[in-house]
Formats: structure tokens, C-alpha cells, sequence
């Protein structure tokens, strides 16, 4: 899973992913420290459940969102600024007749380079979102593929830890297969 945490405190406690190390679990979490447990399926129930109940929390997807709206009100109000500066020393420069062409460039320069970056943000938290979104669907349908598997006499199962395995299009096209 993607780190989809918002505090330093909850990222010591966000399970991202595990492997299977030896007779070891070995569990990574958001902060990029791990723990090592011995190999159970008592343990490893423990870590998916842990991760469904990641999956399923609304805040992530929330806090998210959130950022996005403070993300594109920070681009709104820069090219708003600019384009109302432009205007006010424009009408200053004709009013007083003087050339003021330097603080136009670098009034739009500064906002361009605000705008790119912002919009540079904008776009890796939409992709964060997907994920986020991805997750939950996984989380919510784990029961109908992995009922969809033995259907077929197919020892393997889907868990969260698999997610990662495939993106937010292609797991809806496989869930329009089994239903």
C-alpha cells in the first residue's frame, strides 16, 4: 500500500506492506521501519485485517481530497493575483507613464512557477487518491474473488497485500468479470 497518512504519529502505525522472509513476516510500515514476527496464519490474518481496516478508513481518502481543494485554491488565488496586479500596475504605469514592464515579468514569473508547482502537487495527489480508492475497493470485494477462486478449485487468494500488484482500472475490469 501507499503511504496514505497525514501524521508522523500514524505513520509508525500504517502497515504498507510484508513479505515472507524465511520462518519471518517481515511488515513495513509507513515510517520505513519494520517488524518481524514469526510466520502464523494467525499472524499474517492479523496484518490483512489490519490493512482492510487501512483500506477502509475514510479519513485517508478525506484528507486527501482536502488537500486537492487547498491545492487548487492555492493556484486560483495566484492566478488571480497576477492577473489583478497586472491590471493595477498596469493602469499605474499608464497613469503615471512610466514603464514597468520588469515587475510584470516577475510578477508572472513568480506565478507561473507557484502554478507548476502546484499543479505538479495536484497531480501526485490525484494518483494518491486513486490509490486510496483502489484500496478500499480491493478491501470491500475480497470476498467475492477469493469466493470466485474456490469457485473454480483455485487454491490461490487475493489479499491486500496484493493490491499493489495492479491498478485502480484493472481491478474494476476484473470485478466486472465475476459479477
Amino acid at each position: 500500500m501507499k503511504d496514505l497518512t497525514y501524521d508522523k504519529k500514524e505513520k509508525k502505525e500504517f502497515i504498507t506492506s510484508y513479505r515472507i522472509k524465511d520462518n519471518d513476516i517481515v511488515v513495513n510500515y509507513a515510517d520505513s521501519s519494520t517488524n518481524v514476527l514469526p510466520y502464523t496464519i494467525k499472524n499474517i490474518r492479523k496484518i490483512e485485517k489490519k490493512m482492510v481496516s487501512q483500506a477502509l478508513d475514510p479519513r485517508y481518502i478525506d484528507n486527501i481530497d482536502k488537500k486537492i481543494r487547498i491545492n487548487n485554491l492555492v493556484v486560483n488565488l495566484s492566478t488571480l493575483s497576477t492577473i489583478a496586479s497586472i491590471f493595477a500596475l498596469g493602469g499605474f504605469a499608464i497613469a503615471r507613464k512610466e514603464n514597468i514592464g520588469g515587475v510584470f515579468f516577475i510578477t508572472t514569473t513568480v506565478s507561473a512557477i507557484v502554478c507548476n508547482n502546484f499543479s505538479r502537487r495536484r497531480e501526485k495527489l490525484l494518483s494518491l487518491r486513486d490509490e486510496a480508492k483502489k484500496y478500499k475497493l480491493v478491501a470491500e470485494n475480497l470476498d467475492k474473488f477469493n469466493n470466485a477462486f474456490n469457485e473454480k478449485n483455485d487454491t490461490r487468494e487475493l489479499m491486500m497485500n496484493d493490491a499493489d500488484s495492479f491498478d485502480l482500472l484493472s481491478f474494476k475490469k476484473l470485478l466486472s468479470n465475476i459479477k
